[in-house]
């Protein structure tokens, strides 16, 4: 309680103004006509104003007294306010540097410990070498004796298993080809059956793309782009990589726009043909060879057949 700067700043006020009091009724007391007899009060009375003068005077000394006791006071109190706040920041500051002190020791401890992990991953990881055989000698002979070096035993070398090979890849034949080869496969199923040919291989539509441009303009030697599409007028058998064997595309009669504009002249060598005539059927001899770009399709050897059973042209 005593602690508090506020209350020791009122008990002492309280104090000066119990002084203050008691100083004020002695001097009333002392300013007060005395009891003694007539004649010695005559001879030695008091002057009452020099009294008065005296009171007043020790009452504004005790007044400045009191005014610098207080300004004292309050300063104390100040002072031992400012102090209480400076320890109390202190203690603040020292448990702010003990909490720092705390957090510092933990992370050293983290780094110890990531060191140390790290330190144990770099052992195990680096390969440690093999020391190399050595040879041990016996020592020096003397004379007329004869030593020989002792050669630690070697180890055996590790040995790989031998791999499996994969087998070959082979590209699936069709049972027509058997052991001949795809031009004389083709060939054949083609005379035989050309509406069943497609049941015996794959085939791949194609035509050229640049025929109604040739015969809007005859005098026009327009290159032949052949590209595939879906009604073709030729059949492409697919015989490697980039590369195939064309045929005719089967049909029941062959006319003069299958052979001029339709490129039948170009892919083929025509054997019997003559114009003002179509044709029923066509025997082929070997097929064109094609192969593929970014373009489309190249010819790159122009195939063989005879034209058969000729009708004149209506």
């Amino acid at each position: 309680m005593f602690n508090d700067p506020l209350v020791i700043v009122i008990l002492v006020v309280v104090g000066l103004l119990v002084l203050i009091g008691i100083f004020w009724i002695l001097s009333q007391l002392f300013s007060s006509p005395g009891t003694h007899d007539h004649s010695s009060s005559s001879n030695s009375r008091p002057d009452p104003i020099g009294q008065v003068n005296l009171s007043k005077k020790s009452i504004e000394g005790l007044k400045d007294s009191l005014r610098d006791t207080l300004k004292d006071t309050l300063r104390d109190s100040r002072l031992l306010a400012d102090l209480r706040e400076t320890a109390a920041t202190r203690q603040q500051q020292a448990e702010i540097l003990a909490e720092v002190r705390a957090l510092k020791t933990k992370v050293d401890e983290i780094d110890r410990g990531l060191r140390h992990v790290a330190q144990a991953s770099t052992s195990m990881n680096s390969p440690r070498p093999l020391a190399a055989p050595s040879t041990q000698w016996a020592p020096t002979p003397a004379a007329g004796d004869t030593y020989e070096p002792i050669v630690p035993p070697q180890p055996a070398q590790f040995q790989f298993p031998a791999l499996p090979q994969p087998a070959q890849f082979q590209f699936p034949v069709p049972q027509s080809v058997g052991t001949r080869s795809p031009s004389e496969a083709v060939t054949s199923a083609y005379n035989s059956e050309p509406k069943s040919f497609t049941e015996s291989f794959t085939v791949r539509e194609f035509a050229d793309s640049n025929m109604q441009a040739r015969g809007r303009d005859h005098s026009l030697n327009a290159v032949y782009q052949f590209t595939e599409q879906g009604q073709g007028d030729f059949w492409l058998v697919v015989s490697g990589i980039s590369q195939g064997l064309a045929v005719p595309k089967y049909r029941a009669v062959y006319t003069i726009g299958q052979f001029a504009s339709g490129a039948l002249n170009e892919v083929f060598q025509c054997r019997e043909f003559q114009l003002g005539y179509r044709y029923r059927k066509l025997q082929l001899i070997k097929p064109a060879r094609f192969r593929e770009t970014s373009n489309g399709l190249d010819l790159s050897e122009p195939g063989e057949l005879i034209c058969l059973a000729p009708e004149p042209e209506v």
